[in-house]
């Protein structure tokens, strides 16, 4: 009972975090309580797992990770803060290994987790998508929200291609968060579900799933009927000046891509001045990274030049190989897997992890709380899709 309430938990805080970014802090914060009274639980079984945990390689990689973020706060432009934010980014990684240890106690079950994710962000989209017509935002970043709701779409993809009765609810759910994905605004988000949908097009195993060409000429069909509903939604919302403004900023070749391009070569700049260890973990905001038309920004918009920026590239070299480790370890498996039910539940979480890289290639901080604890999420997720792949 309470092993299934902590999962349910989890796809709730990551779904809804709509209502504000701290809904998946204090989530996620009661599912470590949660988490710790189920290792209590369960300690005879928890000693023997909970040191494989403790003694894996990707454990010693997080740790040296940290070890050198730690060294890049302690000489950055601001110690004393540097040193704090890298503190809370590390506790908040323990409490990830707290909750993963807690889920490899029981068999976790990826459908119910995919339809509690799904229901969450349904009533979410649906509120984001009628916005124009029932009042305003439930907060002022839902453009932010729409990522979140790429990162869950192919959650949604997977309950509706793979339901054996009323199959038509998932696909409206589909729907629902496709639209408002683009209802949004959210242009990284866009990019996200684009790039996903069409992976999922190629490499989700379709032979196992009911009315297979039917299903992908479904997809097709809906996934565009739904954007067009959610940016009639947004310019709605917004109002044609502003929705012609955002809509065309990506294309603007005096600010490309909104001038995200402006702003990752001034970070380039920046990067150079400091490129083995950084200016420490938030360090960017004591910077003056340019956004064009005199205007600076706190965050660069984009996790590697982040990252290279505030740890160095000693940092985001750690970094990167643990990210491969960990990827690397689950194609392995995936591949010489012969469970095509299983493999299908595993896809869906690795283009659910595509997404977030998608996105954070160009979203907010990746040192952020909110966004720091999603991406802790999706990599719990495909451990323990690699563990069943086993």
């Amino acid at each position: 009972m309470i092993y299934n309430a902590l999962c349910a938990l989890i796809a709730l805080s990551l779904s809804m975090i709509f209502f504000g970014k701290a809904v998946i802090g204090i989530g996620l914060g009661i599912c470590v309580i949660i988490s710790a009274i189920i290792l209590l639980q369960n300690r005879d079984m928890v000693r023997t797992q909970f040191k494989q945990v403790l003694t894996s390689r990707v454990t010693y990689l997080i740790l040296i990770t940290f070890a050198c973020w730690f060294y890049s706060a302690y000489q950055g432009l601001n110690p004393d803060k540097a040193i704090k934010e890298t503190a809370e980014i590390f506790g908040l990684t323990f409490g990830g290994i707290i909750i993963f240890s807690a889920l490899q106690t029981h068999r976790f079950n990826f459908d119910t987790f995919f339809k509690v994710a799904n229901a969450g962000a349904a009533l979410c989209a649906s509120w984001l998508v009628l916005t124009p017509w029932v009042g305003e935002y439930a907060v002022e970043w839902g453009s932010s929200y729409g990522s979140v709701l790429a990162v869950i779409s192919p959650m949604a993809l997977y309950c509706a291609v793979t339901a054996q009765k009323r199959s038509y609810l998932w696909w409206l759910v589909f729907v629902l968060i496709v639209s408002a994905i683009f209802a949004s605004g959210g242009r990284t988000a866009w990019l996200a579900f684009g790039a996903v949908t069409t992976l999922s097009i190629f490499f989700f195993p379709w032979k196992i799933t009911p009315f297979k060409y039917k299903n992908i000429i479904g997809l097709i069909a809906l996934s565009i009927t739904a954007s067009f509903i959610g940016l009639k939604s947004y310019e709605s919302n917004v109002g044609e000046y502003v929705y012609e403004i955002r809509t065309e900023a990506m294309t603007n070749t005096d600010r490309p891509m909104s001038g995200r391009l402006i702003v990752w070569q001034d970070t380039w700049n920046y990067i150079q001045e400091t490129p083995i260890w950084g200016v420490g973990i938030k360090g960017a905001h004591e910077l003056k990274i340019s956004m064009g038309y005199g205007k600076f920004v706190r965050h660069v918009h984009n996790a590697p030049l982040e990252i290279a920026l505030e740890t160095g590239f000693v940092g985001l070299a750690v970094f990167t190989f643990t990210l491969l480790v960990i990827v690397i370890g689950f194609l392995r498996r995936y591949f010489r897997s012969e469970d095509s039910t299983l493999k299908f539940q595993c896809i869906t979480v690795f283009f659910s992890v595509i997404a977030y890289a998608i996105a954070a290639l160009a979203l907010t901080s990746i040192f952020y709380t909110w966004w720091f604890l999603v991406m802790i999420a999706v990599l719990i997720l495909i451990k323990i899709a690699t563990f069943k792949l086993a």
